[in-house]
């Protein structure tokens, strides 16, 4: 994200507009259990983007910031590990289990093309926060709340 955002910023800028969509997850505003380094990741997509969205309206450039951050979309990420280079080694026994788990999820997950349309309104509209999922919002505002009370995280499964 951060090559990317060095890369095609001074290209906006130089064209006097533009929008950039980092993707994150709503594992980026929440954590669930077992998911540790792709929460950290997801959670570093967030704040860079809301990081870049605050210097971008104070600079006073035409560029708007959106994060996508979607639950399960019937993507293929459950089988990324089809592109480990062999020298890596293969999946163990808890890795293929993991995965048929997220499979199970993936399944049951929203259709990329609503991922995408959920974007473009997002790009369309100036909107900042892109969740596809109704119950994302409700899992954000009780880590909020949890926050505020300065009580320890809400258990939150990705539904």
């Amino acid at each position: 994200m951060i090559h990317g955002v060095r890369s095609f910023l001074p290209l906006m800028r130089a064209g006097g507009e533009g929008h950039i969509v980092n993707t994150a997850s709503v594992a980026g505003l929440f954590s669930a259990p077992f998911m540790g380094p792709y929460n950290v990741s997801k959670f570093g997509v967030v704040t860079l983007s809301e990081t870049l969205f605050h210097e971008l309206k104070l600079s006073g450039d035409n560029i708007g910031v959106s994060v996508l951050c979607p639950a399960w979309v019937r993507t293929r990420i459950h089988e990324s590990h089809r592109n480990r280079p062999e020298s890596a080694g293969g999946p163990s026994a808890a890795d293929e289990g993991v995965q048929s788990m997220i499979g199970n999820l993936i399944a049951g997950g929203i259709d990329p093309d609503a991922a995408a349309e959920a974007v473009l309104h997002a790009v369309v509209h100036d909107q900042f926060y892109i969740l596809t999922h109704d119950d994302s919002a409700a899992a954000v505002q009780a880590r909020a709340a949890a926050i505020a009370a300065g009580d320890p995280p809400p258990f939150v499964m990705p539904q």
